[in-house]
């Protein structure tokens, strides 16, 4: 395990945060805007000629071209909505502290809750965590202070080096809550845990020990 500073973002699947635009595609190159002015007391919607942009995070085959959709209008990579999947074509999840950790005995109602009208998700949970893959490979382990454990299993061609993370929170309110910290990462890449170390140890004994640890984690974990 190693640990380092890190420059840590928040990111959702919401969309409000990004900049698109729906319109109305007119021409291969142009498309009608169809926006509103929400300085009036009553929005009125208005219409904008514009031309289409490259979207920094698709190939140029896969463009959309469909007649009515939403376009991008940013200059800069300042972000994009999230398509629902993570690289590895899951869902992706938020962290989640288990029910011994102290941020959730801190709130004993949210806590009873979670017991009365959702107990499977009592247990604590990994969050996906999006990294630049060339120096954090998929499965590689972070724990973040005040998010939790989470798991590389996205990325982002705006998140390159290796001080730079997101993560994924399940509302926009709360990504915007988090915004970007500095932040002290525990990293552990795979097969570089502890027991992974011990040459003398059998295979399945090590599995077995990482399963224990995955249990803890869930009760203690986050």
């Amino acid at each position: 395990m190693m640990e380092r500073n890190m420059e840590v973002t928040a990111y959702c699947n919401c969309g409000k945060c990004c900049c698109w635009e729906h319109g109305l595609l007119v021409s291969p190159t142009h498309y009608l805007a169809l926006s509103q002015q929400t300085r009036t007391l009553f929005p009125i919607p208005s219409l904008r000629l514009k031309r289409r942009r490259k979207n920094p995070y698709q190939d140029e085959k896969e463009q959309k071209t469909f007649i009515f959709d939403k376009y991008w209008t940013a200059t800069t990579l300042r972000g994009c909505v999230y398509e629902g999947k993570t690289a590895l074509g899951d869902l992706p999840k938020q962290a989640r502290p288990g029910p011994l950790n102290a941020r959730s005995l801190r709130k004993p109602l949210r806590l009873a809750l979670r017991v009365a009208l959702a107990p499977w998700c009592l247990l604590g949970r990994t969050g996906t965590i999006a990294a630049d893959l060339d120096l954090y490979p998929f499965g590689t382990r972070m724990y973040v202070p005040g998010y939790g454990w989470g798991e590389v299993r996205d990325c982002g061609s705006a998140i390159k080096g290796p001080h730079r993370l997101d993560l994924f929170f399940n509302s926009h309110g709360e990504a915007l809550k988090w915004g970007r910290r500095q932040c002290r990462v525990k990293v552990v890449k795979p097969n570089k845990e502890w027991i992974d170390r011990q040459v003398l140890v059998p295979g399945a004994v090590k599995g077995a020990v990482k399963g224990i640890d995955r249990a803890i984690q869930c009760l203690f974990g986050g």
